[in-house]
């Protein structure tokens, strides 16, 4: 009867030991993120806009405000707009580094510049709509690009300017 346990014990111990070597194995492998630099190049006309973007909508899940995703680099210009409606403005990166960002915004009504920080937000109204623009820090595998020529940007339309408090003044 104590040859079960013992087998049982011998077993469970070699399962624990492969168990911690892979765990150790993964870490390794995966020791940690760094972050990816933006490191800005001169534009080339030639290479069309550059730029790669979504349409504005709102997260996988449908809850919160609808939303821009993009990479763009120097001279790089992309639409904010509904998927597969007309153009609200389009954002045009003018210069900037990896701590900051001189955006264009054009649209019908406006042309207005802002300077966007890193990992913070600015808030700009256009067509009725208050829009928030953000420049993330983006982390990367260490095994990966450590600099790229197209920055992160992220553009969320929050609630018509019609639905918000107006004792917000925004």
């Amino acid at each position: 009867m104590k040859a079960p346990v013992a087998i049982i014990q011998s077993l469970l111990v070699l399962l624990l030991g492969l168990l911690l070597w892979g765990c150790a194995t993964h870490e390794a492998a995966n020791p940690h993120v760094v972050k990816q630099r933006f490191v800005p190049m001169p534009h080339d006309p030639s290479s069309g806009s550059g730029a790669n973007w979504t349409a504005l909508v709102p997260f996988p899940d449908k809850r919160g405000a609808p939303h821009v995703l993009a990479h763009a680099g120097i001279g790089d210009t992309f639409p904010v707009q509904e998927e597969g409606g007309p153009t609200v403005f389009q954002v045009l990166v003018v210069e900037g580094d990896d701590a900051h960002l001189i955006l264009e915004i054009r649209s019908e009504e406006t042309l207005k510049r802002i300077d966007l920080p890193r990992d913070k937000s600015v808030s700009v109204q256009i067509s009725g709509s208050r829009y928030e623009f953000c420049y993330p820090t983006t982390h990367v595998n260490p095994n990966e690009k450590l600099t790229t020529s197209k920055a992160f940007l992220i553009v969320k339309r929050c609630q018509p300017l019609s639905k918000l408090n107006p004792s917000d003044g925004k």
